[in-house]
């Protein structure tokens, strides 16, 4: 494999200018290692929209943009059912890759993203922002340092009431709330915990069946055994608080109890101490701004790869196997991992 040649700058294209890809357009443009040079979107008024702000050059066709050989990497925002070559025509073409999650719709697409990944030699990372609060990267240095012991339980919740994009009510477009928002805390859970065994899941549209269009779950727990014996439960709705998106978690750990309120808050019980010791984690640090820092210190050589390609995988892997317990109604068996 060819080793890779590092830029000092950056030139960043994007496929998808809506909610998300805004959001790192935002940060991007504090980060003077970084050039917005190119942008696409099916939709030319916001291509225009976000041309104005960065003086880009606008395109509705992504075979266009990556041809005009004007980006060193690329960010990928799309809905899970939008993904139809880009990432792997931009890979064969030595072009870095930023996906947000989910990296696909099904597994089968995404090992052909992986696979191209890996074949172009290229640095990727997936959008799980959750892993870069400061909250979670204080846990895991004390779970790397072995101050935690070992992991029993990681209990976590998500709950909202958003009818959201059309798109994102469709289950055969979106996955549904698992894939596109609970997927988070299912990422979180493996790099705690370590590889999936079993799963076994339930899912129901419960508050929205008389809506129309909308056929994703809204309720949905899921009960995952790991390889190493440790346990977690997720669960989540839709039906919850208008107007309110909580998320948190709970890991149980051998000698210590962390309390997540959310990725960069949390109340760490070292339960091996006398008297028993009692540490808060406190921040409002911004986690998508710190994963798009990340991001750009792997392509300019200043950092490594923290979230590859293959870390999406193994969550889509696994939210697929939510799905089909919860379909099938019943335990479902991870079989051995060969990405």
């Amino acid at each position: 494999m060819e080793s890779r040649a590092f830029r000092k700058q950056v030139r960043v294209g994007f496929l998808g200018l809506g909610g998300i890809g805004s959001v790192h357009i935002q940060r991007l443009l504090k980060d003077e290692r970084v050039h917005i040079t190119a942008l696409c979107d099916r939709d030319p008024k916001m291509v225009q929209e976000k041309v104005s702000l960065t003086g880009a050059a606008g395109f509705t066709s992504w075979k266009e943009m990556i041809d005009a050989e004007l980006i060193d990497a690329l960010y990928v925002c799309l809905p899970p059912f939008a993904h139809d070559g880009a990432e792997e025509y931009a890979a064969a073409r030595g072009i870095h890759l930023f996906l947000e999650k989910p990296i696909a719709l099904t597994l089968e697409k995404a090992r052909v993203i992986v696979k191209a990944v890996q074949e172009g030699n290229v640095i990727s990372q997936v959008g799980y922002h959750m892993r870069f609060g400061t909250a979670v990267n204080r846990f895991l240095s004390l779970m790397s340092a072995g101050r935690t012991g070992r992991l029993t339980l990681f209990d976590g919740y998500y709950r909202c009431n958003s009818l959201h994009a059309p798109w994102w009510r469709d289950a055969d477009r979106s996955g549904g709330q698992i894939f596109e928002q609970v997927i988070h805390l299912y990422d979180l859970a493996l790099l705690f915990m370590g590889q999936a065994r079993q799963v076994t899941a339930s899912a129901a549209n419960l508050c929205h069946a008389s809506t129309p269009g909308y056929s994703a779950e809204d309720t949905s727990s899921s009960l995952i055994t790991f390889r190493d014996g440790g346990i977690a439960s997720i669960s989540a709705s839709n039906c919850a608080v208008p107007g309110r998106w909580a998320s948190g978690f709970t890991l149980v750990c051998e000698r210590m109890v962390a309390e997540f309120t959310d990725h960069n808050r949390a109340v760490f019980t070292f339960t091996d101490e006398e008297p028993v010791r009692v540490m808060s984690i406190e921040s409002d640090s911004d986690a998508k701004e710190a994963e798009d820092r990340a991001f750009i210190d792997a392509v300019t050589g200043a950092g490594e790869q923290l979230c590859p390609v293959t870390e999406g995988y193994r969550s889509l892997d696994l939210v697929s196997l939510v799905r089909t317990s919860a379909e099938r109604g019943g335990l479902q068996m991870k079989p051995e991992e060969n990405i």
